[in-house]
């Protein structure tokens, strides 16, 4: 088989089992629940390969225990206390407390590591791991809490996300000349970015008109601010990672998904994305 055609297909078949796990995630808590904890876990040993700072594995041990952590949290409250029984705003609270918890536990627990080894750069040791937590735990928790709230809202970011990614590169592949930022990701095209949002503006005029989506009674416009916002905030994120590789001198973020890469080659649209996505979820549904 040309080495051409095998490729497209291991990308092809991988990226449709990524797409259709997620997808089943969102229709079923538990399991997003499971598939985003462990993109965190792993998430984490791809980030402190590309971090450029003073990194060590006592550190990265701890931000996976903590992202274990949080997410056993979630299970506790929704299994424990049933998600049905806490109202949606209570819920949403509740995950604030978790996720600010967690953090205060995972400082402490950094700083009294320092403490003790005496390095000469306690700050950006510490520093390292909070980013790891913040950039990749914390916006995988907002999706989770996403999923629990309101489904298809889920679904409707996801969509919007890969969307912009396929029709952008698609695009900037075929027509795209005016580079965005080649410093950073030279084959990224101002072409293939507004290609990218015009074609998730379309499909956020198309929403209202689908029964699955139409039940959220969402006006066009805000459909509209949704899919904006996943779009230039997941340009962002997108950006961000590549700057991570970039530094340190690697292709991809790891070899998890066959074809792709690394789990944040595929996620780091999602990142920066997740937590206004939440916002904007909290106040225009609840």
């Amino acid at each position: 088989m040309n080495p051409k055609t095998k490729n497209l297909l291991t990308r092809t078949v991988s990226g449709a089992l990524y797409v259709g796990a997620l997808v089943v995630g969102t229709l079923y808590w538990p399991f997003m629940g499971l598939i985003l904890c462990a993109m965190g876990c792993v998430g984490h040993f791809e980030f402190f390969r590309m971090a450029a700072g003073p990194t060590d594995k006592l550190s990265r041990t701890i931000s996976i225990v903590c992202t274990v952590l949080l997410f056993a949290a979630f299970f506790y409250m929704d299994f424990g206390y049933g998600t049905y029984m806490i109202p949606p705003v209570l819920r949403y609270m509740l995950s604030i407390v978790i996720i600010s918890s967690i953090l205060m536990i995972l400082s402490t627990a950094l700083g009294i590591i320092e403490l003790f080894k005496h390095r000469p750069c306690p700050i950006e040791h510490i520093g390292t791991t909070l980013l790891s937590y913040c950039w990749i735990t914390l916006p995988l928790a907002c999706i989770y809490i996403m999923t629990l709230l309101n489904y298809a809202v889920v679904l409707a970011f996801l969509i919007f996300t890969w969307a912009f990614d396929t029709f952008a590169y698609l695009s900037g592949s075929l027509y795209g000349k005016t580079k965005m930022c080649e410093k950073i990701s030279p084959k990224k095209t101002w072409e293939g970015t507004f290609s990218g949002i015009i074609a998730v503006i379309i499909l956020a005029l198309v929403f209202p008109t689908i029964p699955f989506f139409s039940d959220l009674y969402l006006a066009t416009w805000k459909w509209v601010v949704f899919g904006l916002l996943t779009s230039i905030f997941g340009i962002f994120g997108d950006l961000l990672e590549s700057l991570f590789k970039r530094n340190a001198g690697i292709k991809d973020s790891g070899r998890m998904i066959p074809g792709h890469g690394g789990i944040l080659d595929r996620i780091d649209s999602m990142l920066l994305a997740a937590i206004p996505a939440l916002l904007f979820m909290f106040f225009q549904l609840f």
